[in-house]
């Protein structure tokens, strides 16, 4: 059963992954998320800088355990700003799960 906020709080715990800027996916893997800027001017659109998202991996916690964080989109998304690119610990697709769902 959820409340409706655990997406707003897996956004707002710091540990999740977010878009700086809108988007499209061009490169995932475990380590790193690449998205081209996708800018409009005068009504139209095209492609900008590109935007790299290095991810955590077997970093230590303080409390001494394993922390990761995991990409959570695929190549060729579009992606707004703001939106979660990667999941950290006690989230699973964006939100937080810390009840049966949760990744240990």
């Amino acid at each position: 059963v959820g409340t409706g906020m655990e997406h707003v709080a897996a956004r707002d715990s710091g540990a999740a992954i977010t878009a700086k800027h809108r988007g499209r996916v061009e490169h995932v893997e475990s380590n790193e998320i690449l998205v081209r800027r996708l800018v409009e001017e005068n009504g139209t659109e095209h492609e900008g800088e590109l935007d790299r998202y290095p991810l955590a991996k077997f970093k230590r916690s303080n409390s001494g355990t394993c922390y990761n964080q995991r990409p959570i989109v695929s190549i060729g998304d579009v992606v707004e700003y703001n939106e979660i690119l990667a999941d950290g610990p006690s989230m699973e697709l964006g939100e937080m799960a810390l009840g049966r769902n949760v990744v240990v």
